[in-house]
């Protein structure tokens, strides 16, 4: 599946940014609304719904830095 959106200029620096994402709840903000539904957060996971039906299940798993967060599939996501 290919996701495409239209590119956006961040004003904010590295660090708010980085903080922003590594909040989940924030993600559903950078996700293309027409396609997903269902959107569920906490601050480290989330879970969504994609066109067709499938859930995708992410959790944070570290980071390196302020600018790499690691997620990894949760129990509901069908990717291994």
């Amino acid at each position: 599946m290919t996701i495409d959106s239209n590119k956006v200029l961040v004003t904010a620096n590295q660090e708010e940014v980085f903080r922003f994402i590594k909040d989940s709840n924030n993600l559903i903000h950078l996700l293309p609304q027409d396609k997903i539904s269902d959107f569920k957060a906490t601050e480290n996971e989330c879970s969504f719904k994609v066109q067709g039906g499938i859930i995708i299940s992410l959790i944070q798993d570290g980071e390196d830095g302020h600018d790499k967060i690691f997620m990894k599939s949760g129990e509901k996501s069908p990717f291994g």
